[in-house]
């Protein structure tokens, strides 16, 4: 699979951020990093713990603590909030995973082929 990035960045530039916009975004960037290690359980020994600080994690565990829980006789269940960080992050990777793993692929990768 080819990647006309022209094409790609022409589609892209109606959702491009004003630069006023973008200075009222907090960088979540180290929260993202904090929250794929502790959702995917990654080893110590592979996490690059200058990716993020001691901040970012408090934020990860408070993205954790801000899930609304309902409980059953069998456990803890989880009620998802779409708009929580975690959720969001778990969408992306199912929908990674799914394409991934689809068998209506009209593509299938070969050496040659460049991935973002």
């Amino acid at each position: 699979m080819r990647v006309n990035f022209e094409k790609l960045q022409a589609r892209l530039k109606p959702f491009e951020v004003k630069n006023k916009e973008k200075s009222e975004v907090e960088d979540r960037s180290g929260t993202a990093k904090a929250i794929h290690y502790i959702w995917t359980h990654t080893p110590t020994s592979e996490i690059d713990f200058d990716s993020f600080s001691v901040k970012d994690v408090q934020k990860a565990i408070d993205v954790l603590n801000e899930l609304p829980l309902h409980w059953d006789d069998g456990g803890e269940t989880f009620i998802c909030d779409p708009d929580n960080l975690l959720m969001r992050y778990n969408t992306i990777l199912s929908l990674m995973y799914s394409i991934n793993k689809s068998k209506k692929k009209v593509y299938t990768k070969n050496e040659e082929d460049i991935f973002i």
